[in-house]
């Protein structure tokens, strides 16, 4: 989802797939970007690889939710890649580069699979390791749901609102020249 861009690993991923074992995965590229020429030319030839282009509403939502997994595999460190938390909301499991904030988001074997960055094997592998292992999906998708929970904007603004709450009723019951300043 987004950039096709060298420093996002697009083309890492599909040599990554193309190394998988099981010849039913499909591989779904969205987003469009000075990199989707290259990465077409290497997916040429396998029909388990399909690109959109550039996706929103209703499409976008249908290839996350419809999705076993995603693939974020970063070169260049990535703070806060909107898509993870997306994929936490949506169910997807995360297989993430250990690049930038992404494992602050991911935690690897909790929430979520780690890699490191341009390691097509590891990616390939942790592909692999997912469509292997149901009960693993099964965890990391639970632990991802509530990971999902601490990145909902509901979530900071109820706690937002009882600390101002705290702090206001704490405020009122101490005398004035106490009062936080």
């Amino acid at each position: 989802m987004g950039r096709v861009q060298f420093y996002k690993g697009t083309e890492v991923l599909i040599r990554a797939f193309r190394g998988t074992t099981d010849p039913t995965l499909r591989l779904h590229v969205a987003g469009t970007g000075p990199s989707i020429d290259s990465c077409k030319a290497l997916a040429l030839g396998d029909d388990r690889i399909r690109f959109y282009g550039f996706v929103a509403g209703e499409l976008r939502r249908s290839l996350i939710e419809n999705a076993d997994c995603m693939v974020l595999p970063s070169l260049w460190p990535d703070n806060y890649p909107v898509s993870i938390q997306d994929a936490f909301q949506s169910g997807p499991v995360v297989i993430a580069s250990r690049v930038g904030g992404i494992p602050e988001m991911v935690r690897d074997g909790v929430n979520g699979l780690l890699v490191e960055p341009g390691d097509e094997s590891r990616i390939a592998a942790a592909i692999d390791r997912l469509r292997s292992s149901p009960e693993l999906v099964t965890k990391l998708r639970a632990s991802a749901a509530e990971t999902a929970r601490l990145y909902d904007m509901r979530f900071h603004v109820a706690h937002l609102i009882d600390a101002y709450q705290r702090l206001l009723v704490t405020d009122r019951l101490r005398p004035f020249d106490q009062r936080a300043a």
